[in-house]
């Protein structure tokens, strides 16, 4: 019986700067207020634990609610913002790392798996759409931050063929289904696939 190979080292702190980055970013641009569209009506369920629109997001509006009664900072739109931001940044660190994985699967040198992993975190902060609900009370960051976690976790497997990966995997997705059951539209298909591709 041979051991499952480890998986590639990735270097110590990777993603870290740019997800700080995209944290500053996302917190210089929200609100002190509700904001528009659905962002009041978060705002208002997060903060009464009340029922918003279908299918209810329950998650989002705990962490909302955990945000808004331990964050000593601002109004309870700003702090239920705040937590958009911190999403948002965790999804910059979870693209960032699956970049890092993908170029270093691929032969890149670890130099050159930085720059590509640096530059994959950069590009997903300066998108206008993923710094918008980055900085507003909203649900998409939460969204975002679940899916790449499962995603990275799933590359994991591919590396190491140890189902502690994809199990690590599965619980990011049952914490997405826990705010919004299209996440298994997105998610899903990419573990089957890291299972049809599993290592010997």
């Amino acid at each position: 019986m041979t051991e499952s190979p480890a998986p590639i080292p990735i270097p110590k702190g990777q993603g870290t700067a740019v997800s700080a980055l995209a944290f500053i970013a996302a917190l210089g641009a929200v609100a002190p207020g509700q904001g528009w569209l659905d962002s009041a009506e978060f705002v208002a369920g997060a903060h009464t634990l009340g029922v918003v629109h279908p299918p209810g997001h329950p998650l989002y509006l705990l962490l909302a609610k955990g945000f808004s009664l331990f964050i000593p900072l601002g109004g309870v739109a700003f702090r239920i913002g705040l937590l958009s931001a911190v999403c948002g940044a965790v999804a910059v660190f979870a693209l960032s790392r699956i970049a890092w994985r993908l170029a270093a699967t691929f032969g890149a040198s670890e130099r050159l798996a930085s720059a590509l992993a640096t530059t994959a975190g950069l590009v997903l902060m300066a998108s206008g759409a993923h710094l918008a609900e980055s900085a507003r009370p909203e649900v998409y960051a939460l969204n975002v931050a679940l899916v790449l976690l499962a995603f990275e976790r799933a590359l994991c497997f591919l590396e190491t063929g140890l189902e502690s990966h994809v199990r690590l995997g599965v619980v990011w997705l049952g914490l997405g289904l826990c705010k919004h059951h299209y996440l298994v539209a997105l998610a899903v298909p990419g573990l089957l696939a890291a299972l049809a591709l599993r290592p010997d």
